[in-house]
């Protein structure tokens, strides 16, 4: 008798939390689909702190990519952290892991970096437009630890992943579209659609994805051409192993349109690698995954051939960047040939040395009445990310324990410095992050923030390796693991942005769930 009521009372708690696992999953599923695609015009007043000895910079500032999915991501993880955190105290139903330690260490090293910054409402909530602030990753990490303690079978794993079909989808299309020239930014729909009403839009506006720079879709296409290309590979369905190699083509697509290199050269660095392990680890699956990559690759590189002949900005961010080429742009060719009028062949047709003559007569001139060489305008190593991380760099020193709080940088940096001309190309870009997600960490939260950020990643990097060895060919656990790679390689590069590190957070929870079921069976 008393054996059947605990039995009774235990079926009850496992009815209970079947019910809220499945609220948190059909949030987590709501915030992996939808958020990442919303667009939506904001704009409000900014005052920033003083950075100078006159003013403080007072203007309006708009935002399309960044806001909404900000709001969107605080309030879904506030509702399923209460869910989670209702289940966890009311059953006691929580797996000890390490990585329990290390969200705690987080949330404790970012909290303690918080109170030290100098500008805590900037660096909680984040600078305008970016939206990176110690909430967000408050928000990202509440969510991993939410899925490593969250019942999920494979089924809602791989539904997670498809939940990215739309994404992918949305982001080809106006990829495309930005290709053929068609901007559909001053279409009406499209004004309704992210609200820009009687706003007006400049005349160099465009969309070409839902993210707010050709750096990050390229970035986030790369990782989820991993994801699904490593789920082709690895899965036994033949379902499964079509609709994940489709969508593998269209990320690849949208690397393709982005015209950014960071999504490309990860895909190059990492298509062999997944090739060759699914070689060793899935040789029961070797004939149809032969197949497979092989239409892959030949698709990809007929659309790679056609669309770089149609423009050379292709060819230039992928296969241009290692093989010599008599290509020119012709973002390239406009700076050549930019000067019209009468005199304009006039000017072209001097020679090297008279110019060279102009150049000197211009700085004996100065040398003359004491104004200092002006820098000559260039772009140096990396698009100038040499010259911000540098500079980033030297301002950590100055504070390494706690740093200046998460996305600050652009009130410490010198805005004014002369060597900017010459490194990013103009005198008038304002540095607002420093180009690298680890250095944004360094820079932001201190070493203490950095060292955790780096323990967390390394271990779970170990963990994916060691079941490689282990010979683990898990479908789930590979697509996730290869996306992390890929995701903390262009970390070197690349900031961290509201759109694609949701993806990356939810997805690095799954990897961690894997890791912690596997170990648990």
């Amino acid at each position: 008798m008393a054996k059947n009521i605990r039995n009774s009372k235990k079926q009850k708690r496992h009815e209970k939390n079947k019910t809220e696992d499945n609220l948190i999953y059909y949030g987590l599923f709501l915030l992996m689909m939808i958020t990442p695609l919303i667009i939506s015009l904001n704009v409000s007043s900014y005052s920033s702190p003083i950075i100078d000895e006159i003013e403080s910079l007072k203007f309006n500032t708009s935002d399309m990519f960044n806001h909404a999915k900000a709001i969107m991501l605080w309030s879904i993880t506030f509702i399923l952290m209460c869910l989670f955190t209702y289940k966890t105290v009311k059953n006691k139903d929580i797996l000890i892991t390490k990585y329990n330690y290390f969200a705690i260490a987080l949330f404790f090293f970012l909290s303690v970096s918080l109170l030290f910054s100098p500008y805590k409402i900037g660096a909680f909530w984040g600078s305008p437009t970016y939206y990176e602030g110690a909430l967000t990753y408050f928000c990202l990490i509440a969510l991993f630890l939410i899925i490593v303690n969250l019942k999920l079978n494979e089924q809602r794993k791989i539904a997670l992943f498809f939940s990215l079909a739309p994404f992918v989808v949305v982001n080809l299309i106006l990829g495309l579209l930005n290709y053929f020239t068609i901007n559909v930014i001053n279409q009406g729909w499209m004004k309704g659609l992210i609200g820009i009403g009687s706003n007006t839009v400049s005349q160099d506006g465009y969309i070409s994805s839902t993210l707010p720079n050709p750096n990050y879709i390229s970035g986030a296409s790369g990782f989820i051409f991993t994801l699904f290309f490593s789920l082709a590979i690895f899965h036994k369905s033949k379902k499964v192993k079509i609709y994940a190699l489709v969508l593998a083509f269209f990320s690849f697509i949208s690397v393709l349109t982005s015209f950014s290199e960071s999504g490309f050269i990860v895909i190059l660095v990492l298509l062999p690698i997944i090739i060759a392990i699914g070689i060793f680890l899935n040789k029961e699956q070797l004939k149809i995954n032969l197949q497979l990559v092989t239409t892959l690759l030949l698709v990809s590189v007929v659309s790679l051939s056609l669309m770089a002949n149609n423009n050379d900005l292709v060819w230039k961010n992928t296969v241009g960047m290692f093989i010599n080429s008599e290509k020119t742009t012709k973002s390239e060719q406009s700076d050549n040939t930019n000067t019209t009028g009468p005199l304009a062949d006039n000017v072209f047709s001097n020679s090297s040395v008279n110019k060279e003559n102009e150049e000197n007569n211009d700085q004996n001139l100065y040398n003359d009445i004491g104004i200092p060489e002006i820098p000559k305008a260039g772009v140096s190593s990396l698009n100038g990310r040499i010259y911000i991380w540098k500079k980033t760099f030297e301002i950590w020193e100055e504070s390494p324990v706690f740093g200046y709080g998460l996305t600050t940088l652009r009130y410490y940096i010198d805005q004014d410095d002369a060597e900017r001309i010459s490194n990013l190309g103009a005198n008038n870009v304002i540095i607002g992050k420093p180009h690298s997600l680890y250095l944004g960490w360094l820079y932001g939260g201190g070493i203490f923030v950095f060292l955790a950020f780096i323990g967390f990643f390394l271990t779970l990097a170990l963990e994916f390796i060691r079941s490689i060895v282990n010979k683990n060919n898990d479908p789930i656990l590979m697509g996730t693991g290869f996306a992390f790679v890929a995701y903390c390689i262009q970390g070197l590069v690349n900031d961290s942005t509201m759109g694609s590190s949701i993806i990356f957070w939810i997805l690095l929870g799954i990897l961690g769930n894997q890791l912690v079921n596997k170990r648990v069976n």
